[in-house]
């Protein structure tokens, strides 16, 4: 699950948004969308940032989602007015959107968790909408409080938008330097009127490439626009340690907990995954946003206290109970989504913390409650981390163990129905996410599960689920039922080679073949995957035909498949190992892999051809 660090500075965040807003200047009906974003910086860091824009309803799409807009802002913070907004119909008619059509509501819940905030959405409904109709809106950002003293940052990522006008002008006092990382954007000669000096970044694009299931946020084909007064990485992270290392005290409640939850063990290493452990299992994920929340954490003591916190807040108990028995740790920033990349100045463009011990080069991310010590979530694997205690750039491992092994037993019977036995490893990453999945499933689900997933193979049957004997680096699922309808005897009939009953390997496959032609980067996860079936044939059902063993080997990807019978006894083995070596493929790999790819669906999916009496 997605732990934020909190909003993002809401210079960031407002202006990543849709065009939602314009302004006189370049405005006029039918001329396509454009947006103005305007920030006036003072020499504290606070600022206002005004926003125009227009956008034309030129289908029913923008019909239906434009009508409707959402502004977040901090109401500790900042302060949020809206200048304008209005529909301007084909007609030259002006329809106002009347005060009782603008609302704040609360944020809603981050991924299902709780949150403590001070973060508002101010929700706009336009009147009297119709095609051709163009919907007008200007509003203002005041930053009253800035969210690093003395500094200001914000920027603006194009994301997919397409068809639209883009201009950001940035006036700020001319004894401060703005840092800029821009891509895309064309920037205009600054201006220096009398003590100021004035930006320009425009930004125009005719059509923007479809998102490609999978793809990462590539800097040299998604435009951005970053703006700081930090120079670097290191600065920003003076800047948010300064406000962040008062909260690690070593108390001597936090000392005690660290050598009770450590007594026994040798080793820093059996003593971080224990601390580590404690804190995913003790402390409940609530994100606490109120005031400059979203990046000063609460002390060690008063998440004790609470027995919850958001990601900060998390890696602050830890590092406190690590240093308690003599680890040296440093909590890290990192991004929890698609970008691999960093831009080249300092900015608050991270959404997670989690912890490192430089010793062990190890990342722990106690938030993670389904990954166990010692492993990330694949969303974090080979990205830049910020290292809050050096201000250095560090990276996280490229790859980890994942693995799945299953063997499934079928006793086919002569109307075509069959038991089953299954026994399923799941080792590295996948042990903790199966034990944690099968903890966190209420009886009456469980008791359901193998139905349901029969169901997605349009087959109907039952079964139950436990956890068999497990370790810390392997979980053994056991199941035990019966399918209805596993093959359409008498036939002649082709039966799909079910290796097994969650289509691990399969889905596995698909995902790589989620698209047919990739023109961006995207995940890759590495792991290893084996199934073997076993069908005891009855008596008088004859196999007709069996697919031909396949052998695939290249650069990524190992796959291979048997199919042979052995007196009543029909074996299916499959195995795949993805083996890139990084969770990133290029679009060019991609063209590479993908006849292999096709191979090995199209043997997942062949028919083995059965007949009966």
């Amino acid at each position: 699950m997605r732990r934020l660090i909190g909003a993002l500075l809401t210079a960031l965040t407002l202006s990543s948004m849709p065009a939602h807003a314009v302004g006189e200047r370049g405005v006029g009906h039918g001329q396509g969308d454009r947006e103005l974003v305007a920030y006036k910086v003072a020499n504290d860091g606070s600022y206002t940032q005004t926003v125009h824009s227009v956008r034309v309803l030129s289908d029913h799409l923008s019909l239906h989602s434009d009508g409707t807009t959402a502004l977040s802002y901090n109401r500790t913070l900042q302060r949020l007015d809206i200048d304008q907004a209005y529909t301007l119909k084909a007609d030259g008619r002006r329809v106002e959107v009347p005060a009782t059509q603008i609302k704040d509501v609360p944020e809603p819940l981050s991924n299902g968790a709780a949150m403590f905030q001070d973060e508002r959405i101010r929700v706009l409904e336009f009147p009297d909408l119709a095609l051709n109709d163009t919907v007008v809106l200007q509003y203002t950002v005041h930053q009253l409080t800035p969210t690093f003293p003395g500094h200001f940052s914000g920027g603006y990522n194009t994301g997919g938008n397409s068809g639209r006008r883009l201009t950001v002008i940035v006036d700020m006092p001319q004894e401060r330097a703005l840092y800029t990382d821009v891509s895309g954007f064309i920037a205009s000669k600054p201006m220096a009127p009398p003590g100021r000096a004035i930006y320009q970044y425009d930004f125009e694009t005719a059509e923007s490439p479809r998102i490609e299931v999978g793809a990462i946020s590539d800097p040299e084909q998604t435009p951005r626009l970053v703006l700081s007064t930090f120079p670097d990485m290191a600065a920003f992270a003076r800047a948010y340690n300064a406000r962040a290392q008062d909260k690690l005290a070593q108390t001597p409640r936090v000392r005690k907990l660290a050598r009770e939850v450590t007594r026994g063990l040798h080793g820093a290493r059996a003593k971080a995954y224990a601390l580590d452990d404690w804190v995913r299992k003790n402390i409940r994920y609530v994100a606490m946003y109120i005031g400059a929340g979203g990046f000063v954490p609460h002390s060690a003591d008063a998440v004790l206290d609470n027995l919850f916190g958001d990601c900060k807040d998390h890696a602050t108990l830890l590092q406190a109970m690590l240093g308690s028995v003599g680890i040296d740790s440093t909590g890290v920033l990192i991004d929890y989504g698609s970008s691999y990349d960093l831009p080249s100045v300092g900015a608050p463009v991270f959404n997670h913390q989690i912890s490192f011990i430089p010793s062990l080069n190890l990342y722990l991310d106690s938030t993670a409650a389904h990954i166990a010590p010692g492993f990330l979530p694949p969303e974090q694997l080979d990205k830049p981390t910020l290292l809050i205690g050096s201000g250095t750039i560090g990276r996280t491992p490229a790859t980890q163990p994942a693995s799945f092994r299953g063997v499934l037993d079928y006793q086919l019977g002569a109307d075509g129905s069959a038991t089953f036995q299954l026994r399923a490893h799941s080792g590295g990453l996948q042990a903790e996410l199966l034990r944690t999945q099968l903890r966190d499933i209420t009886p009456a689900d469980r008791a359901h599960a193998i139905e349901r997933t029969l169901a997605k193979q349009s087959l109907h049957g039952s079964g139950t689920i436990t956890l068999g004997e497990d370790g810390a680096a392997q979980a053994v699922l056991l199941g035990v039922g019966q399918v209805d309808d596993l093959v359409n005897l008498p036939g002649p009939v082709g039966v799909a080679g079910l290796t097994s009953l969650g289509r691990d390997l399969e889905m596995k496959v698909q995902s790589l073949l989620a698209e047919r032609v990739r023109t961006r980067s995207f995940v890759c996860l590495d792991g290893d995957t084996d199934e073997t079936a076993h069908i005891v044939l009855p008596a008088g059902v004859d196999i007709l035909y069996l697919p031909p063993a396949l052998t695939l080997h290249n650069a990524f990807f190992d796959y291979r498949s048997q199919y042979r019978r052995e007196g009543a006894t029909l074996t299916i083995m499959r195995s795949l190992s993805l083996h890139h070596g990084h969770p990133v493929c290029s679009a060019a790999e991609f063209t590479r892999m993908l006849p292999e790819l096709n191979k090995a669906m199209a043997d997942i999916k062949s028919q083995i051809i059965m007949q009966g009496q």
